[in-house]
């Protein structure tokens, strides 16, 4: 049996958030499934990042192990490259994409409410699912926002953002334990221009590096 207290699960949320005192995160051999441009491709991935800071994404092929691309997520947009893929382009994307990504590698509830600038979750919508999870919304002129947080640990279970008309999903599939510390080891990133799929990264982590 879970709460169904707006005030006790904004409160859990917020002693979850500093739950990690991490400042970088570096996974060096995710396998990870990528699907742009109607080709799909299977490759090794590395993923990196200072908290805050730009987060990059490296993959190369399992066998031969040669670079397929870089993906580099800043709050200014994301730059793609790939000469496999035929890819070399600058992305459009929401300026918090990069934050939010940070926050789902690490399984934390991103403090989303900082774009309607509140301190907390009091003003979204909750509910609790059948399935265990508080689904928590907010909606404004531009942007809708749709988290689902894991009622008995406060760990993100997915995320859905609406901006610029544009929509990033973020699933996160399973976790692990890595030294100590229980983080997500599948997710999966889907983006959507208006009614058009425009790509995902489906990832699985064996190995992570904390500092």
């Amino acid at each position: 049996e879970y709460s169904t207290s707006k005030r006790f699960v904004v409160g859990q949320i917020a002693q979850a958030e500093g739950r990690l005192s991490v400042k970088s995160y570096e996974t060096k051999n995710a396998k990870a499934e990528v699907r742009t441009n109607g080709k799909d491709v299977s490759v090794r991935a590395n993923i990196c990042f200072e908290r805050g800071g730009d987060t990059k994404l490296g993959a190369r092929m399992i066998f031969p192990p040669v670079s397929v691309g870089s993906v580099e997520i800043t709050e200014r947009g994301t730059r793609v490259e790939s000469k496999l893929l035929g890819v070399n382009k600058e992305v459009r994307t929401p300026q918090i994409l990069n934050t939010l990504f940070q926050n789902a590698i690490l399984g934390i509830v991103p403090p989303v409410y900082q774009l309607f600038g509140e301190d907390d979750f009091s003003q979204f919508d909750m509910l609790l699912s059948a399935d265990g999870k508080y689904v928590i919304s907010r909606s404004a002129k531009d942007m809708s926002i749709v988290l689902r947080v894991n009622a008995n640990d406060f760990t993100l279970a997915g995320l859905r953002v609406f901006s610029m008309g544009q929509t990033v999903d973020f699933n996160i599939k399973e976790y692990s334990d890595f030294s100590g510390s229980r983080l997500p080891s599948s997710l999966k990133v889907t983006s959507t221009t208006g009614n058009k799929d425009t790509g995902s990264l489906d990832i699985t982590i064996k190995d992570v590096t904390l500092k």
